[in-house]
Order: C-alpha cells, then structure tokens, then sequence
C-alpha cells in the first residue's frame, strides 16, 4: 500500500496502447495467415493471430484496424473489459466471421502482453496449468489434395512427423450427392488402411450433411 501523499512512481503508472498493427502473411497453402501485434508507450508489445478464409484475410484485417483505432490509449490489461465493449458497442452482439476472427486476435495479443508486463506464462494468470503434457493432431488439408491416394499420402506424411492423430476432410460441397459420400468414404478407407488402425482419426464434414445423411454416412464409416 502506497504511503499518503507519496507520489506513485512512472514506473508503475498504466501503460496506454500506442499502436495495433496487421501482417498478412503467405501460408503456401490455400489461405493466408493474419498475424496481431499490440504496442504500448512503455514498450512492450503483444502478438496474436486472428483465424482467416481464403479471400477474407484483407476484411479481417480491416476489422482489426478499425477495433485498434477504438483501443488506442486504452491500458492495456483491461482485456476483459476491452472485449465486453467490443461486443457491444461495435457490433450490438451481431457478429461476423470478420468480427470474431479480429477480436480473437487482438485478445490473444493482449494477453500475451499481459504476460510479458507480469513476468509470467499467460496460463498463470488464466489460474494456472491444468496438465503438463498436451496431446496435438496434424490438421491435414494443404488445400490441393482431393483423391483418397492423395489424402493417404498427406496422412502417411504427418505420421511420419511423429503425430498419433489426424484430421481430413473428406466432404467439402454445400450440396452433398449420393456420389459425394462415396468419395467421401473411400477418402476415409485409404487414410485408415495407410495410417493404421493406432492413429486416432478425426473428420470434419464442414456442416455439409443433413441429419439422414450424417446417419447414413456414420453406419458406411463404420
């Protein structure tokens, strides 16, 4: 406690955000990455990442810069308080893709420049780690591959790498035929035979089946 009449040293005054900046950066694959970085007057700064889609990372972006123009000033570490009124006032709730992508990257830098101001790993002040090893799988989509061979050969390689599990995507259409699930479960069968049956595999169906197909396509996986 600061004793009376005591001046509060600039060291430990608020540190106010000086400047928020975007990089688009070329993946090599079929989207680009969206990189976040938080500045302040004292120095430190914040890095994050906002998730993107092809052809939207520019729309993103600007969302960032628009947000980054309302927190300039602003300490900081009152991240929560900075994505509340976010949430509010600068979409009333109605949020977009663009809108969730910008505020999760910004929120992600602000933390990590939370953790640099405190000398402290981000999960210490999130309440601490809750385990000391983590289990990761390989998001296998390069956004070129598409016959079962090819999906097999992307699978085998991230194995290699040493991951125990995977992800594919084997339907991608907004309308899924007949014909669709049968590519799709060949995809699925030459992952499995190249993989092995130890490797965990996980699908993502894109939100592109209706309740009878997602039915009828878990009993042909099966």
């Amino acid at each position: 406690m600061r004793a009376p009449g005591r001046r509060q040293s600039a060291s430990v005054r608020a540190m106010k955000i000086d400047r928020i900046s975007t990089f688009i950066v070329d993946s090599g694959l079929w989207k680009n990455w969206l990189f976040v970085k938080v500045e302040t007057d004292e120095g430190l700064h914040g890095w994050g990442e906002a998730f993107t889609e092809a052809g939207r990372e520019r729309a993103i972006a600007a969302e960032v810069d628009a947000f980054g123009r309302r927190l300039i000033g602003q300490d900081p570490l009152l991240i929560r308080r900075h994505v509340a009124e976010l949430q509010v006032n600068a979409a009333s709730r109605r949020r977009s893709l663009e809108f969730c992508s910008a505020l999760s990257g910004i929120e992600i830098a602000l933390w990590d420049l939370a953790g640099k101001a405190m000398g402290q790993p981000v999960h210490a002040l999130l309440g601490g780690r809750h385990r000391d090893r983590i289990r990761v799988y390989s998001n296998c989509h390069d956004g070129r591959v598409s016959t079962p061979e090819e999906w097999a050969a992307l699978c085998s390689r991230m194995v290699a790498r040493g991951f125990a599990a995977v992800k594919i995507y084997p339907v991608w259409r907004p309308v899924v035929t007949r014909h669709d699930e049968d590519e799709a479960v060949a995809i699925v069968a030459a992952v499995r035979h190249a993989v092995g049956p130890d490797i965990d595999l996980m699908l993502d169906l894109s939100r592109s089946l209706t309740p009878v197909q997602a039915v009828r396509m878990a009993a042909r996986l099966e």
